[in-house]
């Protein structure tokens, strides 16, 4: 089987997703409530998620969770690509990631 890197990103996004809600019933449902109710309307993801949390959303038991929850946002037409931006998470290098627009 050959597999490519797109499909292990997914699968491990699926699998994140998937621990988070067997840990919390729902939790994805609830992430994707968090993100349109964010006043923010250009973010990285990691801007969605210190906001959901500092707002009472639950913490995956792993951050990777959120990728799900962006991938399902953007097939919902909620979310657009805009271009990329270096992390602010100093313990990520610097390294670039997605930066994401609300579409209204």
């Amino acid at each position: 089987m050959n597999t490519t890197g797109e499909q292990l990103k997914e699968e491990g996004m699926n699998r994140a997703l998937d621990n988070a809600n067997w840990a919390t019933e729902g939790w994805g449902d609830s992430a994707l409530s968090y993100l349109i109710a964010c006043p923010m309307t250009k973010f990285l993801a990691e801007d969605i998620r210190i906001w959901a949390h500092n707002n009472g959303l639950v913490k995956p038991p792993h951050a990777r969770a959120w990728g799900g929850v962006i991938v399902r946002a953007k097939k919902e037409g909620l979310i657009k690509f805009v271009g990329y931006s270096k992390v602010k998470n100093p313990t990520a290098h610097a390294t670039p990631a997605s930066v994401w627009e609300k579409i209204t």
